[in-house]
């Protein structure tokens, strides 16, 4: 193999990945824009709710949502913030009534931290809107090649949730199968 074929590849995936990176980005925008017409169209209540809060509060109840009760400090670790952060962020979502600490089963020492029935309520609402606006965004795709692109997804991603953070399985709508 010459010299300049072994150059040429290396550029080529260059440009591979600068243009995945490009596409990446305009894909977070049409689902940012296409959830946020959900919303939009769903409650005006919801779209207040969101700008009265700030992103580590949302996140919080994104997490708490989808991973459940989790102690202080394993919340602090799905939101990459300090311990010390975290039960000031729980306090100001406890005052909310987003939250509640409930005794940890395995440790009476500790506290376990889990939404609310209101915020459980409006989690699953948001989730619905999510899904509903990353649906119709996907109609584009038949059923195989939606299948095709998750699979290179998950492929690409791996399954190391952990090292993820934040990221987790999400549920479909209520009445969905996954």
């Amino acid at each position: 193999m010459s010299a300049d074929v072994g150059e040429r590849q290396p550029r080529s995936r260059d440009l591979l990945v600068l243009e995945f990176t490009e596409l990446h980005w305009r894909l977070s925008l049409l689902i940012k824009a296409s959830v946020t017409s959900q919303v939009e169209a769903a409650s005006a209540r919801l779209a207040a709710l969101a700008a009265s809060t700030t992103p580590h509060q949302r996140q919080a109840v994104v997490v708490l949502a989808r991973r459940g009760g989790l102690s202080m400090s394993e919340l602090a670790r799905h939101l990459m913030i300090s311990p010390s952060s975290a039960t000031e962020l729980v306090d100001r979502l406890v005052e909310r009534g987003w939250v509640e600490r409930q005794p940890d089963p395995g440790d009476r020492r500790a506290v376990v931290i889990r939404l609310s029935a209101k915020a459980s309520r409006q989690a699953d609402e948001v989730n619905q809107m999510l899904h509903a606006g990353v649906a119709s965004l996907l109609l584009q795709l038949d059923d195989l090649e939606l299948a095709g692109l998750v699979g290179l997804l998950r492929q690409l991603v791996g399954d190391d949730t952990e090292r993820l953070g934040t990221v987790g399985q999400m549920a479909p709508p209520s009445g969905e199968a996954r």
